[in-house]
């Protein structure tokens, strides 16, 4: 639930505090204060041991703008969430969420195939959507995504907290294996995107899920099966090009869109044998999909991924295919038309490793000019040292060769096209270095652009962080060097006492120029640094 208060400007030129907003928003609150508290009298006692806890957190910047959040949560039972921000000559915007076993309901986050329908073929092969379950969730963070929505769940349960994984209506056969089935109905609406409704279903058999990846389309290290599908009903807003190539894309034409969606991951448990390669996991993913409506042609996607992860090497693989005709849900056609992509570790949980990559991928528009030529070509390798998170040395290596051929391109801009690419190959190199001993820890990054011999861009960044039981300190410079020198930077400290929490941030507002900087540091300070400081308790 959303709620805006327009401020107006008042004789001093600041715009006064909405206690209209904050009022409402108070109110909405305390409604979603009633609705735990109601819940928690009908529940079963013996699952109330912890009893109710709650975090506020409240941040106020150099800027006047002022974020709030609180939350009431009671262990895995419920959680409610309100969250409240003001900006001078902006609307104050409340937001109020719910989750629980059956029902997530406020600020939307989606999952699984909620993302795929929406851009397929756009996820790299190492993305988490190829595993994750399909669901909506209640995005609680301090600035909450503008989608808002919610999930209905049937037969199947989610604990909101740690890992929110749906549990399911789980039964165990003789042998142990779980066999879990869940619904649910859905609908979110995002302004850029318009209103989505519809019903998803999720299976999983398989032995029992461990603690961190339990749930009826999340296998975790336990393997089995899980299929999920998905069917929504979409209602986009009605696009207009702005310039007149721009019809060759097809803009939305209004009305309604429908997208089914099906999903099926199986894997082999994490502790698999695989001869000299030692032991670790494999999975495989399929993922497909149709769309279409009154006004639009019907399209469809099809893409599979497998992953061979044993001790000594680290393979996925992933291919697809979409219809240029496809429309995600928020009727953008034109996406990605095809892709393949290699990623290949060696010896990824050593003390060093190798590094290889490939991905390729054609545009829709690419595609229905010239299906042969590709728009985008990526390919590289590295090497890698140390265990990250651990004290001592961590560092890696990284070259990426991009080779790009876009028809838009060529034909609105081909010189600076030209240019950007030096009329071949981008090189790009990264290098990454990170030295951790006990509480402190420094780290160091360099990523270089070229086209052929020119340099196109060079950013730098040092960090150093120091923690302790009772806070951290953390300093970071960055500088970007193009045709001039461009710099910014950011300290971050906090104060762990307990219950209590303090924050404070100090940090350029925009990288700027070393010389225009430095003027506007001693011309308009506030305009160069912004300052930030928070509090944060938990009872």
């Amino acid at each position: 639930m959303e709620v805006r208060a327009a401020s107006a400007p008042n004789v001093l030129g600041k715009p006064p505090r909405s206690g209209g907003a904050r009022g409402r928003g108070l109110r909405a609150g305390a409604l979603l204060v009633v609705a735990v508290l109601a819940q928690l009298e009908a529940a079963p006692r013996d699952n109330l041991s912890a009893g109710i806890s709650s975090e506020h957190e409240l941040r106020h910047t150099s800027r006047d703008e002022t974020q709030h959040r609180t939350i009431l949560s009671s262990d895995s039972r419920l959680r409610a969430v309100v969250t409240v921000r003001e900006r001078p000559g902006a609307d104050t915007v409340v937001r109020t969420g719910i989750s629980s076993p059956r029902l997530d309901l406020g600020p939307a986050a989606l999952r699984g195939l909620h993302r795929v329908i929406a851009s397929p073929l756009s996820f790299g092969v190492r993305s988490t959507v190829f595993r994750e379950p399909t669901d909506v969730r209640l995005d609680a963070a301090l600035l909450p995504t503008s989608r808002s929505g919610g999930e209905l769940r049937f037969g199947a349960a989610r604990a909101p907290g740690a890992a929110g994984e749906p549990r399911g209506a789980e039964g165990t056969d003789a042998r142990g294996r779980v066999h879990s089935l869940g619904l649910r109905a859905f609908g979110h609406r995002t302004p850029s995107a318009g209103e989505t409704v519809g019903a998803a279903f999720s299976a999983r058999a398989g032995p029992p899920p461990d603690g961190r990846h339990a749930g009826a389309a999340s296998l975790g290290r336990s393997g089995g099966l899980a299929v999920a599908a998905l069917g929504a009903i979409s209602r986009p807003p009605e696009a207009r090009p702005r310039d007149e190539w721009e019809l060759e894309r097809e803009p939305y034409p209004g009305g309604t869109l429908q997208h089914m969606a099906l999903s099926a991951h199986a894997a082999a448990p994490r502790g698999t044998h695989f001869g000299a390669l030692g032991d670790g996991g494999a999975s495989i993913t399929v993922l497909c999909g149709l769309s279409g409506g009154a006004r639009v042609a019907p399209g469809g996607f099809l893409e599979g991924r497998t992953a061979f992860e044993p001790r000594l090497a680290s393979l996925l693989l992933r291919a697809g295919m979409a219809d240029p005709s496809y429309r995600g849900t928020d009727g953008a056609a034109g996406g990605i038309a095809a892709r393949r992509s290699a990623d290949l570790e060696l010896f990824p949980r050593g003390a060093a490793g190798v590094l290889g990559f490939f991905d390729q991928s054609v545009s829709a528009s690419e595609f229905y000019y010239d299906p042969e030529s590709p728009a985008e070509r990526r390919y590289g390798g590295g090497l890698r040292f140390g265990f990250q998170g651990r004290d001592g040395v961590w560092g890696r290596l990284r070259r990426e060769v991009v080779r790009e051929h876009s028809m838009l391109d060529r034909r609105d801009d081909s010189e600076s096209a030209d240019s950007a690419h030096g009329g071949g190959a981008e090189y790009r190199d990264e290098l990454e270095l990170r030295v951790r001993a006990g509480g402190h820890s420094v780290g160091f990054s360099l990523q270089d652009r070229r086209a052929e011999t020119r340099l196109l861009q060079r950013r730098g960044a040092l960090e150093y962080e120091r923690r302790g039981s009772h806070g951290l300190v953390r300093t970071r410079a960055r500088a970007t060097i193009t045709e001039e020198i461009v710099l910014g930077y950011a300290v971050r400290a906090e104060l762990w006492l307990g219950r209590v929490e303090l924050l404070a941030i100090v940090e350029s507002f925009r990288d700027l120029p070393i010389a225009t900087a430095l003027e506007r540091s001693l011309r308009e300070p506030e305009d160069a640094v912004v300052a930030t400081v928070g509090l944060r308790l938990r009872f």
